[in-house]
């Protein structure tokens, strides 16, 4: 999809000028008529490679509110951006199998994590504010068919109830991935952030394997979406929440 970015969604985010001819590769045809998350895309936590710039810039700005902190600053995201690009090659390597492969999303919430493992992203919707239009839903099944997927894929907060009736009639089961728009408090622990995505990188690849992938989640009202800051800056300015906007 090329997400038309003459639309403005503000997501709240400060993203990064580095993305924006990323996400416009990785996007393909707009949909006419959709509303659109704007000039960039804001879930780039999805992309381990992407947090890595994520984890540079909020050094930076506590080194620059606070520049006593400068040497613990920047040790400890060395540390977690080690621990990163540790994940992302465990990512690359585990899903180079399925390189080429088409999943569907109910909104646009992975076109980082799509592009950087070689995956195709397919999306209902661009933003989880409007509802599917009969054509989309058509445009959906006919995807799912063409491509013999075999699961949807919803999230923790929506629940399996909400694709009983169209698993049921396209003959898939149902799955869960999270994209860590909202927690509970173990979010905050340190390694919520690797349990997670390995987690979402086993049900992907489960998916994959029996032939199936399909990431779809309901639409429904979303609270205000967080990502939680790494535990690895420890000095007081790093007690923050980024918040990723309101859904």
């Amino acid at each position: 999809h090329d997400h038309g970015h003459d639309h403005d969604h503000d997501h709240g985010h400060d993203h990064g000028d580095d993305h924006g001819d990323d996400h416009a590769e990785a996007s393909g045809d707009s949909h006419a008529g959709h509303v659109h998350h704007g000039e960039y895309n804001p879930h780039i936590w999805l992309d381990p490679k992407r947090a890595i710039q994520q984890v540079e810039n909020i050094r930076d700005g506590l080194i620059a509110v606070d520049p006593d902190g400068e040497t613990d600053y920047t040790a400890n995201a060395a540390a977690y951006i080690e621990q990163l690009q540790a994940l992302d090659a465990e990512f690359t390597e585990r899903l180079a199998p399925f390189a080429g492969q088409t999943f569907v999303a109910f909104h646009d919430f992975a076109p980082y994590f799509a592009e950087s493992y070689g995956l195709e992203a397919e999306f209902l919707v661009d933003v989880p504010e409007v509802n599917p239009s009969p054509e989309d839903v058509r445009r959906v099944i006919e995807t799912v068919e063409a491509s013999s997927l075999k699961t949807l894929l919803t999230e923790p907060q929506a629940g399996d109830d909400a694709f009983a009736s169209l698993a049921g009639d396209l003959n898939v089961k149902v799955s869960v991935f999270d994209p860590m728009e909202t927690g509970d408090a173990t979010a905050m622990e340190p390694e919520a952030y690797f349990t997670i995505m390995r987690q979402n990188v086993d049900v992907l690849e489960a998916s994959f394997s029996s032939s199936v992938q399909s990431w779809l989640y309901p639409w429904m009202p979303q609270p205000l979406a967080t990502i939680l800051q790494p535990t690895w800056a420890t000095r007081p300015f790093a007690t923050v929440v980024q918040p990723v906007g309101v859904r």
